[in-house]
């Protein structure tokens, strides 16, 4: 079947989205997001308030709006959170493996798993040092010309959060075990949540719809957290209580958990439910 579906001006999707059910309190409000934001995106968050092509009686365009500018928030909260998570765990890698190994420990595939593909991993890290424009990379390349590779301390500041998440995976399992024990899980559980985080990080940074999505990459969540949140792997809310499991061994006096309540109190009429959240969920130890 060949898509022959025509472009439609702007007016021509309100009136199509006005056909299909849909309140329009504001027709010149109403374009203006149209034309700013793109039927397609907003599609998405139409679908809660559709049943098939129709709309839901009483269903207006603000709602679909307000559920975007939700998302938008709740995408930005997390990159912050996932953010401090990243650096955090930057500074573990670098001071556990460059005490063990050496600033230049990370060359020699012997420090390794011998499952590990460290010729690959070291292909990326030469080359995202390459295309980087820091300074403090530039400034130590002209004061130790003879140096080919920078001390794992600098090249850990320019690898990608999945190349991190990839380094784990190739670790051995003591070393794995000795960066784990930072945040109190099991070496396998912290490896799980890295790729849910870099999978996260990346719907976050391309401004994909988040809040009730279905994780593809599904975080182990270890007993303890479950009891302490009764949360499901495969929901944001799982997501969102691994993000707070993070913070709690970081800093404790962050205000991420407040601002997160904050903003769902803020948007009181976001069914939370699609997210995962029990009915209790603020009487579970996470959230207290």
């Amino acid at each position: 079947m060949e898509y022959q579906k025509p472009p439609l001006t702007f007016e021509e999707q309100l009136e199509l989205l006005a056909s299909r059910g849909l309140i329009i309190d504001n027709e010149d409000h109403a374009l203006v997001y149209l034309r700013n934001i793109s039927y397609y995106r907003l599609s998405a968050y139409f679908l809660p308030f559709k049943d098939g092509e129709r709309f839901l009686p009483g269903t207006t365009f603000n709602q679909a709006v307000e559920l975007y500018k939700f998302d938008r928030k709740l995408r930005l909260l997390v990159l912050e959170a996932i953010e401090i998570i990243e650096i955090s765990l930057r500074a573990q890698f670098s001071s556990y493996l460059s005490h063990l190994h050496g600033a230049f420990g990370y060359l020699k595939s012997e420090n390794f798993s011998p499952k590990f593909q460290h010729t690959v991993w070291l292909q990326r890290l030469v080359k995202a040092t390459s295309d980087s424009t820091e300074t403090f990379i530039a400034h130590f390349k002209n004061k130790y010309k003879t140096s080919e590779h920078l001390p794992l301390w600098m090249a850990l500041e320019v690898i990608s959060f999945g190349s991190l998440s990839i380094l784990f995976k190739g670790l051995k399992g003591h070393d794995q075990q000795a960066i784990a024990k930072h945040y109190q899980v099991p070496d396998v559980v912290l490896s799980s949540w890295l790729h849910s985080l870099v999978y996260v990080r990346n719907l976050c940074a391309h401004h994909a719809r988040l809040w009730n999505r279905t994780l593809t990459f599904k975080p182990k969540i270890p007993k303890n957290i479950v009891n302490q949140s009764r949360a499901s792997n495969s929901s944001v809310y799982g997501l969102l209580s691994i993000i707070q499991f993070c913070l709690l061994r970081i800093d404790d006096n962050l205000d991420w958990k407040s601002r997160l309540i904050k903003l769902l109190n803020d948007h009181s009429s976001i069914p939370i439910k699609a997210m995962g959240f029990p009915i209790d969920w603020q009487k579970q130890f996470l959230w207290k």
